[in-house]
């Protein structure tokens, strides 16, 4: 009961949190600082951000996330902090299909292969955050679904800055994570209340074909202060002792932080 208790209090907060990021006030600061990052990286695709960069940012935003080409030797693009992160706030949203047990035979046959960006989490879903090929298909799919049945398009990271999870990597050697993944669950009001459209996820089972009605997603959250201008990284937590094959080179094993909600990327 204190449990189920702690959680239903976690979950509230968080939902405060996603909620304000969206509210007027702060979506104006994060729309001008979207553009003044834009502006000021002509020329400089990629850029990552620096102190000053947090300069951008007006009140009530103190961070937003910015991707990058990633300090990771062959980790592609990474995420970074623009502003500070104070912890417990939350970093990144992460968008994509939703999937449920009843439908691994999808997973299996379209999905799962080479797909670095399967998360599975706590009660038994899984969030497909590839953004290419038969994942981005059916990702596309259910947005053009959901559209035609509640007349909302669901922004993607072109339109919501939050949105950018997937781009975090696994920390290198040397290097700890500074942010974790929660569950979270959202009811349809609680989908109202924080506007539809800026939860980046649909499910692949729609509701008439006992889809669920609201949408069990992640969230990243700050472990601890995060500097202006780092990384963000993610323990992946890769689980291979069902026989998933051998682990990636670059991946090494961490410790799981005690507390953390148990979602593991399961391929890589």
């Amino acid at each position: 009961a204190d449990e189920e208790q702690l959680d239903a209090l976690v979950q509230a907060e968080l939902r405060s949190r996603i909620g304000a990021l969206f509210a007027a006030p702060a979506r104006r600061a994060w729309e001008q600082a979207l553009v003044a990052r834009i502006s000021s990286a002509r020329g400089r695709e990629g850029r990552v951000p620096t102190a000053s960069s947090a300069h951008s940012l007006s009140p009530p935003l103190s961070f937003l996330p910015w991707p990058s080409p990633s300090q990771v030797e062959g980790g592609g693009w990474g995420l970074y902090a623009q502003g500070r992160a104070e912890p417990g706030s939350v970093v990144a949203l992460y968008q994509g299909a939703v999937y449920d047990t009843r439908d691994l035979e999808t997973l299996a046959s379209k999905v799962v292969w080479g797909n670095g960006y399967l998360i599975a989490r706590a009660g038994g879903w899984f969030l497909d955050g590839l953004p290419r090929g038969a994942s981005k298909a059916l990702w596309d799919e259910a947005r053009v679904r959901e559209r035609k049945r509640t007349g909302t398009t669901v922004h993607t990271e072109e339109e919501n800055p939050w949105a950018v999870g997937h781009y975090a990597n696994h920390p290198p050697k040397g290097k700890r994570d500074n942010v974790a993944i929660y569950a979270l669950d959202l009811t349809p009001e609680h989908l109202e209340e924080i506007g539809r459209e800026w939860v980046p996820n649909v499910n692949h089972r729609a509701p008439e074909d006992g889809g669920a009605e609201g949408i069990h997603t992640v969230v990243f959250v700050a472990l601890r202060p995060i500097a202006p201008g780092e990384e963000i990284f993610l323990n992946y937590n890769i689980d291979h002792s069902s026989g998933g094959g051998a682990k990636p080179h670059w991946y090494h094993d961490m410790p799981q932080r005690r507390g953390v909600l148990a979602c593991t990327p399961i391929c890589a």
